[in-house]
């Protein structure tokens, strides 16, 4: 899967990866339950859960949509085994800081949890998720 244009997003969701009515009361609680999850799944590294809680303090990821907020949180390459996307499905919205925007908090209800091995495939599927947000505006 090195080379981008092989890369098949329908292949990083599996059916045992998705967490409906996942119980959270913060951004932070929702990420370690996730990041935990997929560590017991063998996605990632014991480095993979504070690299993603790292990243989402400098680099947030909640986005609004028109009907509903979802995060695309996310850690670097080298601490995933096995690529794939977690989806969590809250129990209730908790509230993540705003991509690109300092100070706004948007009440987040789906969260996908990216675990990308090769960081051009990181990129790839970011950019095609924002295209899928911006194009539901």
């Amino acid at each position: 899967m090195e080379n981008t244009e092989l890369f098949n997003v329908q292949r990083m969701f599996r059916r045992e990866w998705i967490l409906f009515g996942l119980q959270a009361g913060t951004d932070q609680e929702a990420l370690a339950k996730m990041c935990r999850f997929a560590c017991g799944q063998g996605m990632a590294k014991d480095t993979f859960p504070e690299a993603v809680r790292e990243r989402e303090k400098r680099y947030p990821t909640g986005i609004s949509m028109p009907c509903l907020g979802i995060a695309i949180p996310h850690a670097d390459a080298c601490h995933v085994v096995k690529p794939g996307i977690v989806v969590a499905k809250l129990a209730q919205p908790v509230s993540f800081r705003g991509m690109g925007m300092e100070e706004a908090e948007v009440d987040v209800t789906y969260v996908f949890l990216l675990l990308m091995n090769h960081d051009n495939h990181q990129v790839f599927l970011l950019q095609n998720m924002m295209n899928l947000c911006m194009d539901q505006e």
